[in-house]
């Protein structure tokens, strides 16, 4: 997408097991490596119940997440 000039990626996902409260290993893994392969925004949704979220605004010097 940053080929065709694309100055926002957003990335939204509709993943993982109903009624599940606290994000799983697998959503949190898959959200950094967006974050890592130039995706601006990760949004998920589906359980079914309100999850924690996360603002990442900081990045260290190789432009991976923290």
């Amino acid at each position: 997408m940053r080929k065709n000039n694309s100055e926002v990626i957003i990335i939204y996902f509709h993943w993982r097991n109903e009624y599940q409260r606290i994000p799983s290993k697998f959503q949190s893994d898959i959200a950094k490596f967006c974050l890592d392969n130039d995706v601006n925004i990760v949004i998920g949704s589906h359980p079914h119940v309100v999850q924690k979220y996360e603002f990442i605004t900081d990045y260290n010097n190789s432009g991976k997440a923290k």
